[in-house]
């Protein structure tokens, strides 16, 4: 098998399949499918030695969603699935010159067969020109979705949850730059600008620190947060932030760390509760989640407490 034909099995692969529809889905089924199977396969719902598989299976889904998602995108690409299916055959070159319907072809044979080749090589010409622009599609978006995928997998499970329904609306609006609502630079500088000026202000860096996390630069959020932590040792808001930047790092003791601390300066700060009791989870650490659990529910937010039982059964 030749170097462009493993190309072509690696760039062009069956989206429809990847999120177990037919092409005669709605949007709002081909939505569904995408959020059941993203939540399936979100890398934090699983364990170390299954996460570079989930990961793998999440970034290949957000990928298909990114295609099939979109109404503009999904017409191309189901013009291109018709378009390889419907490919002509290449022109034979050879001829048996020993038959008998040879010997007695006259010269309008002659002439039908050679306007019959000259037809069959210009429907070649075209698939060759109209398969290159499809081929350049389908990399530009596989380059673009597998690098929101990426992203979104960095976010813990109950980030990504939250905001799954603000990316799916995005992406079936035909918006470009779905995950800019998650990570990115755009606009970066002129969002830092207005807390620059105060490099000595506690809150000033915190909120730098925001902003570097809520696009995904997570040194610089880190570094920001615990200089403010120096002049601000009292916001519970900088320790719970903290807390999910440390978590979505895989640095769970010291996301558990953050938390407790939040909650020792703010008792009432009811998320924590909800977010320690399913990192408690994770870390199998079953008596711990049941206490947060329990004090969830005395607090009268069982909503809450249902997401960690939520968490455990899954």
């Amino acid at each position: 098998m030749g170097a462009n034909t493993q190309n072509l099995i690696v760039t062009h692969k069956n989206y429809y399949h990847i999120l177990g529809i037919d092409s005669n889905t709605s949007p709002k089924d081909i939505n569904k499918a995408f959020k059941k199977l993203a939540l399936k396969w979100h890398p934090d719902r699983h364990s170390e030695f299954q996460k570079a598989f989930a990961h793998k299976k999440f970034v290949e889904i957000v990928e298909a969603y990114e295609v099939l998602g979109n109404p503009t995108r999904k017409r191309k690409y189901d013009a291109y699935r018709n378009h390889r299916r419907n490919r002509p055959r290449p022109t034979s070159s050879y001829t048996n010159t020993n038959s008998t319907a040879f010997k007695k072809n006259d010269f309008s044979q002659k002439s039908t067969r050679e306007q019959s080749s000259t037809q069959r090589k210009k429907r070649q010409a075209d698939y060759r020109v109209n398969k290159k622009k499809f081929d350049n599609d389908l990399k530009k978006w596989k380059r673009v979705a597998e690098k929101h995928a990426k992203k979104l997998a960095k976010r813990s499970f109950i980030g990504f949850a939250s905001s799954i329904e603000s990316i799916s609306k995005l992406v079936l609006k035909g918006i470009s730059g779905t995950i800019d609502i998650i990570s990115g630079n755009k606009d970066l500088q002129k969002e830092l600008k207005p807390f620059k000026d105060n490099p000595n202000d506690g809150y000033s860096l915190y909120q730098i620190g925001f902003i570097y996390h809520k696009k995904g630069i997570h040194d610089e959020a880190i570094k920001y947060y615990l200089k403010a932590i120096k002049l601000i040792p009292n916001n519970a808001d900088l320790f719970c932030n903290l807390g999910r930047l440390r978590e979505e790092q895989n640095e769970y003791n010291r996301a558990i760390s953050c938390y407790e601390r939040a909650i020792e300066l703010e008792p009432s700060y009811i998320s924590v509760y909800t977010y320690l009791g399913i990192l408690h989870l994770r870390l199998n650490n079953y008596t711990k989640a049941k206490e947060y659990m329990d004090t969830l529910i005395e607090m009268n937010r069982e909503d809450l407490a249902k997401q960690i039982e939520r968490a455990y059964s899954s």
